[in-house]
């Protein structure tokens, strides 16, 4: 673990630090937890270089990761940068490396986690802003949510490395959890596709225009009063927390027009804003 014990229930008497296999848990801490067989495959976790059980940061409960011939190394259990993600990772985020997989290849490993966990994605953590993205399976990496846990396809360099290089290493931090969110991309496929687009305003010739520039949206005001994309959304009956993110480009090489606003808005069905509009510092 990272040191932080958070709300544990489990707590574990490890004498030992021993570890035979190398793959960062102690022998003892592998042997305690799920009887010392995670995956259910008849060996000791312990003494499989591919294999690795470690209590979650959150419960203390044990979650298994299997790498499925290759060794890993480095594995533990950490907790969330931004704290208010805690609550959409229920057994916090697993750091783990896996060794000597083949150059650029996808390597498939399997999550065991406790039976009574109702997540439904695994999520990884931006390293710089703390934010979480789901790591949806899209036809060739991605995670695939199986009875037991998760299975993660990870390409070496690829989606799913963090470190970015084609080397034989994969580093993937992440972990399973609750959408908390809901997903309104531009990207994939008709970028415009579930969102309404209008103008106001504008003249017959010189109308601000939304139109899909490949797999993202190109908004050009024109002589537009307003031009906007919209889409409805529903709010779940009991939820924690509302967070809203986007990304968005800038024309700034257009002279002689003039800076005008760029608006988010959140609003509740008869138009109102769903949060202050105004605040300090904001």
């Amino acid at each position: 673990a990272d040191g932080s014990m958070g709300s544990v229930s489990e707590l574990y008497r490890v004498q030992s630090s021993h570890d035979g296999d190398h793959d960062g848990v102690p022998e003892e801490l592998e042997r305690l937890a799920s009887d010392g067989d995670g995956n259910n495959d008849g060996i000791l976790d312990a003494i499989q270089a591919d294999v690795a059980t470690i209590p979650d940061t959150y419960s203390g409960r044990p979650t298994t990761i299997d790498a499925n011939g290759v060794a890993l190394n480095g594995v533990r259990s950490v907790t969330p940068m931004d704290a208010m993600s805690d609550h959409r990772l229920p057994l916090g985020l697993f750091e783990f490396e896996l060794h000597e997989v083949p150059l650029g290849g996808v390597q498939m490993v399997t999550v065991h986690l406790p039976n009574d966990q109702p997540v439904d994605g695994w999520y990884k953590e931006d390293p710089i802003t703390g934010r979480l993205s789901e790591f949806y399976f899209d036809g060739t990496t991605g995670a695939i949510q199986t009875q037991s846990g998760f299975t993660l396809y990870i390409q070496d360099g690829g989606r799913g490395d963090d470190d970015g290089i084609a080397n034989g290493v994969i580093f993937d931090p992440g972990g399973p959890g609750y959408a908390g969110s809901i997903s309104m991309s531009c990207a994939g496929g008709d970028p415009l596709d579930g969102w309404t687009a209008s103008q106001f305003g504008g003249t017959d010739t010189g109308r601000g225009t939304v139109v899909a520039d490949g797999p993202e949206v190109l908004v050009s005001e024109g002589d537009s009063l307003l031009v906007s994309i919209t889409r409805s959304i529903t709010v779940p009956d009991d939820p924690s927390w509302l967070m809203f993110g986007f990304e968005a480009l800038f024309d700034e090489t257009a002279n002689d027009r003039i800076n005008d606003a760029f608006e988010v808005a959140l609003l509740d069905q008869d138009g109102y804003s769903v949060v202050p509009l105004s605040k300090r510092s904001r």
